[in-house]
């Protein structure tokens, strides 16, 4: 596993950040050993993180949540929470990046075989690192104007919460045939004609009935990914005296929706302005949307303890 190469060719920590297995850093280049499960076997979980320079956005919950994924594969976590966290910590400072990409892997480690070797110790692997290029540019244009889902069918109905696994091969060939047909994402329909969510991310609706404000979201049992920021948008949401519906929805419900709007840890909120055909209102300026937009930044403002720009880190 090699890092993205910069034109140059050579290393900068300001560009590529940092690498690290089982909490220590790396030089360039970038690897791991050949014969890693989670390359082999699939036998990978993992967590995606904003970063704000020294702030980390949600890191306990994400680590919390890295522990129960483990526990689904087998896995026990090579080092405590504490631990990991003392470590992440100090992988973002020594990175010193105004805006990062916190990602941690944990494998069952090196070997051949099924199942993993009793004496086959887990390893994990953590990256931090700016945004890619033109980021910045993608998250502006997003922002503003939304983004297109195409739904597409999962194949299968699961009822429990996804863990977060290391494994979206099977969104692969459906985001690139939704791209190809001039959407920006796929949004998944489980067999029972139910919206999960996102290819890597969780959706809210907003509907207006009358005097009725209506915000809903896939739940669990619909068989998505419960996600962090989606946990984060549900409590600052409540906070502000606005109940958020978890519940099944099924695809034919989506046209008494006018707005929806995408959660992830590494994007934070994105407005969706098609599903489909249906054309949504979410982009104008008047938008329940925008909105939640302000509670989150204000709500991103009190976590980092300044102001801060969600795309750059400013």
């Amino acid at each position: 596993m090699k890092q993205n190469q910069h034109p140059d060719g050579t290393f900068d920590c300001k560009k590529n950040g940092i690498f690290a297995i089982n909490g220590q850093p790396c030089q360039d280049p970038w690897s791991i050993s050949a014969l890693d499960r989670g390359l082999l076997y699939g036998e990978c979980v993992f967590e995606s993180i904003s970063a704000f320079g020294d702030t980390i956005i949600n890191l306990d919950k994400h680590l919390s949540r890295l522990e129960l994924s483990s526990s689904s594969l087998g896995i026990n976590l090579p080092w405590t929470l504490d631990r990991l966290a003392v470590a992440i910590r100090s992988l973002v400072t020594a990175a010193d990046l105004p805006r990062s990409f916190v990602r941690i892997y944990v494998t069952t480690g090196n070997g051949w075989g099924m199942p993993a070797a009793l004496d086959c110790p887990p390893i994990w692997y953590a990256f931090v690192t700016p945004p890619p290029p033109k980021w910045n540019e993608t998250q502006r244009h997003n922002g503003q104007h939304g983004i297109a889902l195409q739904p597409s069918d999962l194949g299968f109905t699961r009822r429990d919460p996804a863990p977060k696994l290391a494994n979206y091969a099977h969104a692969a060939l459906p985001l690139k045939r939704a791209i190809g047909q001039g959407f920006d994402d796929i949004l998944w329909i489980n067999q029972d004609r139910e919206v999960v969510e996102a290819s890597t991310a969780n959706i809210f609706f907003i509907g207006r009935h009358g005097d009725q404000l209506e915000v809903a979201t896939p739940s669990g049992k619909s068989g998505g990914l419960e996600g962090i920021m989606r946990g984060w948008m549900i409590d600052l949401l409540n906070s502000a005296g606005i109940r958020t519906e978890i519940t099944t929805i099924q695809l034919d419900e989506l046209p008494r929706f006018d707005e929806a709007f995408v959660t992830s840890s590494l994007r934070g909120l994105v407005p969706v302005n098609k599903i489909g055909r249906q054309t949504l209102q979410t982009c104008r300026s008047s938008s329940f949307f925008r909105n939640f937009e302000r509670l989150f930044n204000a709500g991103l403002t009190r976590a980092a303890g300044s102001k801060i720009d969600w795309i750059t880190g400013a």
